[in-house]
């Protein structure tokens, strides 16, 4: 029958909470069988250069122990390290480059990647929900993550419109 030979591509969504537990998640691919023939990820809320994470590169990590391609987007620069209980988690400590963005993973490779910003100017200031004396204090906006995807002759969402 023809749903016997249908190829199937799979992609996962995951709001990586600042890409705190990336270990953790990347084991999880690992063991779960559905999981594993993800061909892309996408993951939001990620770190990168923060304190209150360990200065990592959390896309990184998980591509790296996935084995995928990555691509990152920036939609906050961090001036602070977070929201209270990220500050104290992360006292003594400084931001290395203070960004936390959205990335895409793939098993494929990723071409011509580009961010859409939307409803906040970049120099406009953002307080989180808590105090102002203690909110999480940074620069940008929400955005959008756009790449595509290089399959074997065509890219999946080559006709764009935006």
């Amino acid at each position: 029958s023809n749903a016997a030979s249908t190829k199937t591509f799979r992609v996962l969504v995951w709001n990586a909470e600042r890409g705190f537990y990336w270990d953790h998640f990347v084991e999880w691919v690992k063991a779960d069988s559905f999981a594993q023939e993800t061909n892309i990820l996408l993951l939001n809320e990620m770190d990168l250069g923060m304190a209150r994470t360990e200065n990592i590169d959390s896309t990184r990590k998980i591509a790296d122990g996935l084995f995928m391609n990555s691509v990152f987007g920036a939609e906050f620069l961090e001036l602070t390290k977070g929201l209270p209980h990220e500050q104290e988690r992360s006292e003594g400590k400084e931001n290395l480059y203070g960004l936390h963005g959205n990335s895409i993973l793939s098993r494929f490779r990723l071409e011509s990647s580009f961010i859409l910003r939307l409803d906040r100017p970049i120099d406009e200031w953002y307080y989180g929900t808590y105090s102002r004396e203690k909110s999480e204090r940074r620069l940008g906006g929400r955005m959008v993550l756009f790449s595509k995807v290089r399959l074997v002759n065509f890219f999946l969402f080559d006709n764009w419109m935006l």
